[in-house]
């Protein structure tokens, strides 16, 4: 089994990665002179991705110091790759399809976006809070 901290820097490189390619459309949408939303849409999933992918890789060398048992330190580790897929997610699908779903509804894009943006910023808010109560 791998250690959490091994778990995170996998999934953080992995986020990282998709980070960089979303790059591509951003490019795109700037060279083509798309709407200021989609410009702003993809922007926001390059920047978003490749600074989670970095926060989760910079956790995972961290994480053999700041003292966690075995199982906080998985309860950290699961609760940022959770947050790095639901923001991988919410934010490619939402500059593929133009819709932002920040909150709840049961209709169209809404009903697929808004439990990735959920699940990111719980995740985040759990793990990172973990995190420093652990070390504390």
């Amino acid at each position: 089994m791998r250690s959490p901290s091994d778990l995170l820097l996998l999934h953080g490189v992995i986020i990282l990665f998709v980070g960089v390619l979303t790059g591509f459309p951003y490019w795109i949408a700037i060279i083509r002179d798309w709407d200021a939303s989609s410009v702003r849409a993809w922007r926001a999933a390059h920047v978003l991705l490749v600074v989670d992918g970095l926060v989760m890789m910079a956790v995972a060398l961290a994480l053999p110091l700041a003292g966690l048992t075995e199982s906080a330190a998985h309860f950290v580790a699961w609760n940022l790759i959770a947050s790095g897929y639901g923001f991988v997610w919410a934010f490619t699908l939402g500059a593929v399809s133009g819709h932002r779903a920040l909150t709840p509804s049961s209709r169209g894009w809404d009903l697929l976006l808004f439990p990735g943006h959920f699940i990111g910023a719980a995740g985040s808010v759990l793990g990172m809070g973990a995190l420093v109560l652990g070390m504390l």
